[in-house]
């Protein structure tokens, strides 16, 4: 199991896709690369249940929201 991330911002540097449990413990992050406007994370290793996750461009928090693992 994956999830696909794509950023629509052009910065360069400083991107990252955070995904936390419930109880707001980092559970996986995941830079995206310079060069590069889309990530995948293999969610494989994350149990079924409730998680929050975070993009983030430098200091600036882009996006949080609510993601649902299944399996």
């Amino acid at each position: 199991m994956s999830i696909s991330v794509k950023m629509t911002k052009n910065a360069l540097t400083g991107r990252l896709f955070a995904i936390y449990d419930v109880s707001g413990r980092l559970v996986k992050q995941q830079a995206f690369m310079s060069d590069n406007h889309s990530l995948i994370i293999n969610a494989g290793e994350l149990n079924a249940g409730a998680y929050y996750y975070k993009v983030t461009v430098g200091e600036t928090k882009v996006k949080t929201d609510k993601l649902i693992i299944l399996k």
